[in-house]
């Protein structure tokens, strides 16, 4: 396979496929639409729920470019299909003017983010059943999300979409009302520090709050602090950095009122912290006598703490039992 550098443009991916999670085994593939443009790296470009597998035909690198004559524009739209067969269910065009960029899915509907006209991005909802449009509305009326500011789904139910990649105190977390309307929008920098907005790792919705890590600094030392927002208002609920100085978080999950975080110490072993969601109390911590390189995502499964990372001469999964 050539490397992303050599992928020609107008000839990214062009299938999709379903796996039994249990042996591997392919279950269905379908093709779409390839963009024009790479997909390497492309968060949301597939969606699962509802018992559906939901994509975007076309691609995001049209959609940034803004471009406009007839190649760039034919064919794009949302398409969905059944999770368990891969059998059709509905097609979804998309307003006119308008490339699908990114997608989400839940039991109740489905979303994708649009960039329109090559100047603002717009947010889009689709009946689950029949894939027929809901609502359309700006990602932020004013200013206009301009198509090359980033754009990634944090949750899809409530739906909270994240905006530029936090670099120089930029970016944001915009949160709408099952309507599409805007309820909130929690802004990168603030008086809880810098809010590491481009790692999906470190951000999680869970009782009505986003949960995240922001970056500070004193005359001694930089470190990072758990800070929770409420999703309602964008209000600032409280935040904590119980570890003390100088560590950095690493990864976290939030479930069920529990926020677990990963971190890598001073003696450079691994520690486990749980948080309450609704206070920020801590309610358990563990120290591991070994260093695994810390972790790009977090899962839980059952009574396993589970970190997935990537990168060269680095542990890709460690699972840990720590309760």
């Amino acid at each position: 396979m050539p490397g992303a550098d050599q992928v020609p443009l107008g000839k990214g991916c062009d299938t999709v496929t379903g796996l039994d999670l249990t042996s591997g085994r392919e279950l269905w593939h379908t093709s779409r639409i390839p963009g024009i443009g790479l997909i390497a790296s492309e968060p949301d470009l597939v969606a699962v729920g509802g018992g559906l597998a939901v994509f975007r035909d076309g691609g995001a690198s049209a959609a940034v470019t803004g471009l406009n004559d007839d190649f760039a524009r034919a064919g794009h739209g949302v398409r969905a299909v059944d999770l368990r067969t891969g059998a059709p269910r509905w097609q979804a065009a998309v307003p006119q003017g308008c490339i699908p960029h990114r997608v989400a899915a839940t039991a109740r509907q489905v979303l994708a983010v649009l960039a329109c006209d090559g100047a603002e991005q717009k947010l889009a909802a689709f009946d689950q059943a029949d894939g027929r449009e809901r609502w359309t509305v700006p990602l932020r009326a004013r200013p206009a999300v301009s198509p090359h500011e980033g754009a990634v789904f944090v949750s899809a139910d409530p739906v909270v979409v994240r905006i530029g990649d936090g670099s120089k105190g930029a970016g944001a977390f915009l949160v709408f009302g099952p309507d599409g309307r805007a309820q909130a929008q929690i802004e990168a920098t603030g008086g809880y520090g810098q809010l590491v907005t481009g790692n999906r790792g470190l951000v999680a919705v869970d009782g009505g709050r986003l949960l995240t890590v922001a970056r500070y600094s004193t005359r001694a030392y930089s470190a990072d602090r758990v800070v929770a927002f409420d999703l309602a208002s964008g209000g600032q609920l409280w935040r904590t950095d119980p570890w003390g100085s100088s560590q950095g978080v690493s990864a976290l999950h939030a479930a069920a009122g529990r926020l677990t975080l990963l971190l890598g110490n001073r003696k450079g072993n691994d520690e486990l912290y749980v948080l309450d969601t609704a206070s920020g109390d801590e309610r358990d911590d563990r120290s591991f006598h070994e260093d695994t390189g810390g972790g790009d995502l977090l899962f839980r499964h059952r009574d396993l703490v589970i970190a997935v990372r990537w990168g060269l001469a680095v542990r890709p999964i460690t699972a840990y039992r720590p309760w």
